[in-house]
C-alpha cells in the first residue's frame, strides 16, 4: 500500500475513534457489558435463540413447539431492547452508523465525483461551479 496513503488512512482511523460518536458509542456499549442485569437478559435470550433454533433443525418439529419457542424467543428480544442501557447504545450505535455513511459518501463523491446522488457531474469541473475539491 502506498505510504501516504495508509498515513491518511491511519489519520482518518484517528480522527474517527477520537469522534464524539465513537466514544459515545463505546462508553454506551461498556455500559451494557456492566449492566449485571442486562447481562443475564443476554444469557436467557441466547438460551432461547439456541432452544429455537434446535427445533429448527428437526427432521418435524412439533409445531406448537416451535411457535412457544418463538414466542419465548421474541419476549426475550423485547426485554433487552427495552432497557434504557440497551436504548443508549442502539442510539449511539445508530449515530455513529450515519456519521461513517457521510464518511463513506465524502470519500466516494471524492473519488467519483459523478456517483454523487446530490449533484450531477458531467466530469467536466470548470462547468460545474460547485464546492468540488477536484475543481
Amino acid at each position: 500500500m502506498n505510504t501516504q496513503v495508509q498515513a491518511k488512512a491511519k489519520e482518518l482511523a484517528q480522527a474517527i475513534a477520537s469522534s464524539p460518536e465513537y466514544i459515545a458509542m463505546r462508553l454506551a456499549e461498556e455500559d451494557m457489558e456492566e449492566d449485571a442485569q442486562l447481562q443475564e437478559r443476554f444469557i436467557d435470550y441466547n438460551e432461547k435463540k439456541q432452544a429455537l433454533e434446535d427445533l429448527m433443525t428437526q427432521d418435524s418439529p412439533d409445531q406448537e413447539a416451535v411457535r412457544r419457542a418463538s414466542e419465548a424467543f421474541e419476549e426475550a428480544q423485547k426485554t433487552i431492547r427495552a432497557t434504557p442501557a440497551s436504548k443508549r447504545y442502539r442510539y449511539a450505535a445508530q449515530v455513529f452508523k450515519d456519521m461513517m455513511k457521510e464518511v463513506n459518501q465524502e470519500l466516494q463523491q471524492l473519488l467519483d465525483p459523478s456517483s454523487g446522488t446530490d449533484r450531477p457531474c458531467s466530469g467536466n469541473c470548470s462547468s460545474c461551479g460547485s464546492d468540488c475539491p477536484l475543481a
